[in-house]
């Protein structure tokens, strides 16, 4: 048997190796959170430029179905800006419809151009392939095919629509 103080000092070996162990963890777990919000944060500033040099060509480019893809990133849309991962970036001039949340890896980008008598800017249409668009037929089956012909078919690019004849049958 050794002696009582021989014990309290092994005691105190333990329990000075826990606290600096635990030190040394929480050290190196502070480091790395801070790393992956620099990433993250990093990430959300190429998002956003990419996203806005895009926005720009496309509502640039007349009549064009194009298909980005972003990686999994959410995007909030509101009435004058855009916001990645907590980033806001104003949208400008640009006149722009789209959902107010994707969430998605890829963005389809479509222009269509307005013309009244001539031509006076593009309109840009955002959208996701997991969104599904329904158009309900009520009595101007005219205005209906406008509407509904300004979203394309493109054979490498699908956007989910539907026309439907009354509100029941839809699911």
């Amino acid at each position: 048997m050794g002696s009582k103080k021989s014990v309290i000092q092994v005691q105190f070996n333990w329990i000075f190796v826990l606290i600096i162990g635990a030190v040394i963890l929480i050290f190196f777990f502070s480091i790395a959170h801070s790393q992956k919000k620099s990433t993250e944060a990093k990430i959300s500033i190429d998002v956003m430029s990419s996203l806005d040099n895009i926005l720009t060509s496309a509502s640039i480019t007349r009549s064009s179905l194009n298909k980005i893809e972003i990686g999994e990133t959410e995007v909030k849309f509101d009435c004058s800006n855009y916001i990645v991962s907590g980033l806001s970036k104003p949208i400008g001039k640009k006149i722009l419809f789209s959902p107010n949340f994707i969430k998605d890896d890829t963005i389809i980008a479509i222009t269509s151009p307005w013309n009244v008598p001539y031509r006076v800017t593009n309109f840009l249409y955002i959208t996701t392939p997991n969104i599904k668009y329904i158009f309900i037929n009520n009595s101007n089956e005219d205005d209906l095919m406008s509407v509904y012909s300004v979203i394309p078919e493109s054979s490498n690019i699908t956007i989910d629509k539907e026309i439907v004849d009354n509100m029941d049958s839809i699911k």
